[in-house]
């Protein structure tokens, strides 16, 4: 996989081992493949991929004071 870069990048990554043969060899609990083996054209065709987002963190400001004003009206409306 692609080392990410910093600043927000991202990318769509297609060497998979999704076409490459199992080694017989390996285990079925660490599947290694065949060496040479795979195609990154056939794992685009099949939509086989890895995907990367790198998000940077900005500044942000979450504490900031507020001011507000409240009057009391207990006027009462009567007639007269």
């Amino acid at each position: 996989m692609e080392r990410p870069t910093p600043g927000g990048a991202e990318g769509i990554v297609w060497n998979t081992n999704a076409t490459a043969l199992f080694d017989t060899k390996s285990t079925l609990s660490s599947p290694q493949a065949v060496p040479q083996t795979g195609s990154n054209l056939a794992n685009m065709f099949l939509g086989v991929s890895w995907y990367q987002n790198t998000l940077s963190k900005g500044m942000y400001y979450l504490r900031d004071k507020d001011y507000a004003a409240y009057v009391q009206d207990t006027f009462k409306a009567t007639s007269a």
